[in-house]
């Protein structure tokens, strides 16, 4: 499951000592006969009961390993450079880092961030282990981190070749099956199998007569095209394909980031007001004063809705968000937009003229016929 560009490894050869038993007995020399827990008023006549009971009603808590808030257990991969603010610890006292299977350094904190930050490419084993002075109990957890960082080049390369050859108005899957043999030596092997998996996808939404893949199959490649991209939005290409694959998917519940092309922009953040998840108000954008270059290609239908959703500019309150809510974003997304639209101009006087033109434009859909009538 993607989380910032982290999958978790089924296998790994190197797993021993992931989990180390916790030790509930006590360090330093025998105690008196009757034990007192350290953590509540009970006392027990021997250091069996004693010890059950740490270990039962007051277990120590295991170490873990945080990037970006996230935990990761046993093991990972890492595709994208880590910041080392995004790297930090939980219930760790002691922390140990290195190449998996061989010697590990002791660190703190600043150690471990330097050593993840900088790493590119091989596998680090990370060494966390809670003491708990109290009773001398300890927890400790092995992580292994697979690091394939691609390096800048390659995905400047890839992306050069995906502006020159596919982003263009009419794309066919002959273009696309081109730049797949033109990139496959390029490296950054996921980076370009997402622009390549979103390209088919825009032309097969396009009408391409030689495309195979059905309706399913097409928002399937743009889902996880946005999935992988998730790693790559400090680049502009990334950012550009990932928010237009979420537009076409209607996908108002993932985050958007700023493209800085105005109608992206200004879609991204209406569809997120329309359930709700932002204040429908223009967003700031900033414009390059340099020529602008598509970046990416786009398919009718969703350039259509990108449109409708550019246009919008009325506020709307709660009472007509709520109901918004109750359309479900399935069936024929555009037509589910564009009721939207017509939903929020009904509710605003100013705009009683548009209002009209867009009841005509879904008077003909049953779906959300409903919807507007008693607007009427």
């Amino acid at each position: 499951m993607p989380t910032f560009g982290w999958i978790l490894e089924g296998r790994e050869e190197h797993q021993a000592g992931l989990f180390d038993p916790v030790d509930p007995s006590p360090s330093g020399g025998p105690r008196s006969q009757r034990s007192p827990c350290p953590f509540c008023e009970r006392t027990f006549d021997d250091d069996r009961a004693w010890g059950q009971h740490l270990a039962v009603d007051h277990p120590i808590e295991p170490p873990v390993l945080l990037v970006d808030g996230l935990p990761f257990w046993k093991a990972g991969s890492v595709r994208r450079p880590l910041a080392a603010s995004s790297v930090s610890t939980a219930n760790a006292s002691l922390l140990r880092v290195g190449d998996a299977g061989g010697e590990l350094q002791s660190v703190d904190v600043r150690g471990l961030r330097a050593a993840l930050s900088r790493a590119r490419h091989g596998v680090l084993e990370v060494e966390l282990v809670n003491v708990r002075n109290a009773d001398g109990a300890t927890s400790s957890r092995r992580t292994l981190l697979r690091f394939e960082v691609p390096k800048p080049s390659e995905l400047r390369a890839v992306e050069e070749i995906f502006v020159e050859r596919l982003a263009r108005d009419a794309l066919s899957m002959d273009d696309v099956m081109e730049f797949r043999r033109v990139t496959q030596r390029l490296g950054a092997p996921r980076y370009r199998a997402a622009l390549g998996d979103f390209a088919m996808a825009i032309a097969a939404r396009s009408g391409d007569p030689h495309s195979t893949l059905g309706t399913t199959d097409a928002e399937h490649k743009l889902r996880t095209t946005a999935e992988t991209l998730t790693d790559f939005v400090d680049r502009p290409v990334a950012r550009t394909v990932l928010v237009t694959s979420r537009l076409a998917l209607c996908d108002a519940a993932s985050p958007f980031p700023a493209t800085g092309v105005p109608e992206l922009d200004r879609a991204s953040h209406v569809l997120r007001a329309l359930v709700g998840d932002a204040t429908l108000t223009r967003p700031s954008v900033t414009k390059s004063s340099s020529e602008q270059r598509p970046m990416c290609p786009v398919d009718p239908r969703t350039a259509d809705l990108v449109a409708t959703l550019a246009a919008l500019r009325v506020p709307t309150s709660k009472a007509v968000r709520d109901r918004l809510r109750r359309i479900a974003l399935d069936g024929d997304r555009r037509a589910s937009i564009v009721a939207m639209s017509a939903l929020l101009r009904v509710n605003a006087a100013q705009h009683d003229a548009e209002a009209r033109t867009w009841r005509r434009a879904v008077s003909q859909d049953r779906m959300f016929a409903r919807y507007l009538e008693s607007d009427r």
